[in-house]
């Protein structure tokens, strides 16, 4: 049999291309959602410590509260970053195998003809 080779490179540029928009765009939206929970739950803290203020007697029960929520929201984000790094360079290398494969096919149809 016969195979494009031409036609089989575009086809895998365009899905690679596809799925890289993809994931890039779930990344994206991922981390966006997170940095806005991450930005309202600032300015709940914030707003807190402004009535906490007020209210002497519960300021170190409450801040050990907001510490505690603030502690687990950072790591929250370091491994939803962490993941998403991780398998970005997964589908790279993934990426990388594929073409190499490509380039084996192409140079042995090249030395065939």
């Amino acid at each position: 049999r016969r195979y494009d080779i031409g036609r089989l490179r575009a086809d895998w540029d365009r899905e690679k291309t596809k799925q890289a928009e993809r994931i890039h765009d779930i990344t994206s939206a991922s981390l966006e959602s997170l940095t806005s929970r991450h930005d309202h739950f600032e300015e709940r803290v914030k707003n807190n410590v402004e009535e906490v203020c007020q209210q002497l007697s519960s300021i170190q029960s409450n801040v050990e509260g907001l510490h505690s929520q603030q502690s687990e929201t950072s790591s929250k984000l370091v491994t939803v970053d962490k993941g998403h790094g991780n398998r970005i360079d997964r589908l790279y290398e993934r990426s990388d195998t594929f073409d190499k494969k490509f380039q084996q096919l192409e140079l042995g149809l090249a030395r065939a003809d």
